[in-house]
């Protein structure tokens, strides 16, 4: 499909079956790409997606307005296998110089974990123990740090929250993310619409599993990890006073 490059002026909260029924910001990216209508399009990391929705919907209709900017970053924001943890470690600094948080802090050093985990296994060739340890932060304190980085954003009010929510979106495309080739570029979008991977499907926070008693540090890391419940828990903490 040919990339249309128009943004759309207004965006709204929630996912839509069709542009006339709404635009949120994942949906304008995956237009802006020429993409099938979606709030998930293979041209954006499964993680940072993840992120743009929940500020998508946590910022007011004046400060999601102004989110439309970052379409085209986030159209290029395809990542790689380090995104998993670097989109976390950005989520848990930015919010951490808003307000203290032991929880914070523990997911800040689970992703420093992972990183390092990534950088041993480039040089053994990936074993099997470091597979599973990787695909156990992924499906749970990975997208746990992003939702609780969200969530940590009901310290401001008003234009305060909207400017906080773009600047960590704004962090995490600017340090969360490696440079792509054009080559990846590529392969990010003639991905397979199950958006399977080397490693066999595309980790996500519907597919996730509760699992090793080595992240079980509060209820939050063990709650429902549903992607769209985790839209909902931020529309309710939006609409707070």
């Amino acid at each position: 499909m040919t990339p249309s490059r128009d943004v759309p002026a207004k965006l709204s909260v929630g996912s839509h079956l069709a542009p006339e029924d709404g635009v949120c910001l994942m949906e304008a990216v995956s237009d802006f790409a020429g993409l099938p209508w979606s709030d998930e399009p293979a041209c954006t990391h499964p993680l940072v997606a993840h992120l743009a929705r929940l500020v998508n919907d946590a910022s007011s209709d004046d400060g999601r307005s102004r989110l439309a900017a970052f379409v085209p970053r986030l159209a290029a924001a395809a990542g790689d296998e380090t995104t998993y943890a670097r989109v976390p470690r950005v989520c848990a600094e930015v919010a951490l110089r808003w307000r203290r948080s032991l929880l914070l802090a523990h997911l800040g050093r689970l992703a420093d974990a992972e990183i390092r985990r990534e950088v041993t296994a480039r040089g053994l060739g990936r074993p099997r123990s470091t597979l599973l340890a990787s695909r156990v932060y992924r499906r749970g304190p990975a997208y746990r740090t992003v939702e609780a980085a969200v969530a940590s954003a009901r310290v401001f009010r008003g234009e305060e929250r909207d400017r906080a929510l773009a600047d960590l979106l704004d962090a995490v495309l600017a340090g969360g993310l490696p440079v792509p080739t054009s080559e990846h570029r590529v392969a990010q979008l003639h991905r397979s619409p199950e958006g399977h991977t080397e490693e066999g499907a595309r980790e996500g926070p519907h597919d996730r599993e509760d699992g090793d008693p080595e992240h079980h540090v509060s209820s939050l890391l063990n709650a429902p990890a549903d992607r769209r419940v985790a839209r909902m828990n931020v529309l309710q903490t939006a609409a707070r006073p």
